[in-house]
């Protein structure tokens, strides 16, 4: 079981890097694409202007996804598969314990009083 988790792991680890470079690409066309394409479109070239500022936004567009699922799936595939993680609805073990601010003695627990405006 531990075997398949850790190559799941490192496949979605490689599938999270392959979109990240990949969505990089894809909005370095769009950069190129869209100045050169309202270029196109104010010199007259409507069409081909039109299709590549188009096409441009398309791909900015998708680089930006292409990122943003890159991204999770890394964010996944680093996880720590055996944090302890609680069924929807039911309370988590971990956050069980107290929680309340704990008081230490002896220590002064406000700036009232420390010296610090020469009184």
């Amino acid at each position: 079981m531990a075997i398949r988790d850790d190559e799941r792991r490192r496949r979605r680890l490689i599938l999270g890097a392959g979109l990240v470079a990949a969505s990089v690409v894809v909005i370095l066309a769009s950069w190129v694409l869209i100045p050169n394409g309202i270029l196109l479109l104010v010199s007259g070239e409507g069409g081909i202007g039109i299709l590549l500022t188009l096409l441009g936004a398309v791909c900015l567009v998708g680089g930006v996804l292409l990122l943003l699922v890159g991204l999770r799936q890394r964010r996944i595939a680093r996880m720590d598969p055996h944090a302890p993680v609680s069924p929807d609805g039911k309370a988590n073990p971990r956050y069980q314990e107290d929680q309340t601010p704990k008081a230490f003695p002896g220590e002064q627990l406000g700036w009232v009083g420390s010296g610090a405006s020469g009184l």
